[in-house]
């Protein structure tokens, strides 16, 4: 399970994941934080543009892009 935090509006941030305990407690909003694609090479990359984030490249399987998104996810946008 992922990083929870709670904003000064009082809005709960979070990672979405099926099952989450967040989605429990009400109706929200949903918003894309990046995208996970391949390339022509067979590549994976993580555009975090959505949330003014880098390009992270170069990752052999979509696991493996999709580890460094939420770690990346985590300590700039849910843990700071």
């Amino acid at each position: 399970m992922s990083l929870v935090r709670f904003n000064a509006n009082g809005e709960i941030i979070f990672i979405y994941e099926d099952g989450h305990p967040c989605l429990d407690l009400g109706h929200g909003k949903t918003k894309r934080a990046s995208h996970v694609e391949p390339n022509e090479r067979g590549y994976w990359f993580v555009d975090l543009a959505p949330v003014k984030g880098p390009l992270l490249l170069g990752y052999q399987g979509r696991t493996s892009a999709l580890k460094s998104e939420v770690k990346w996810l985590e300590g700039n946008i849910i843990n700071v």
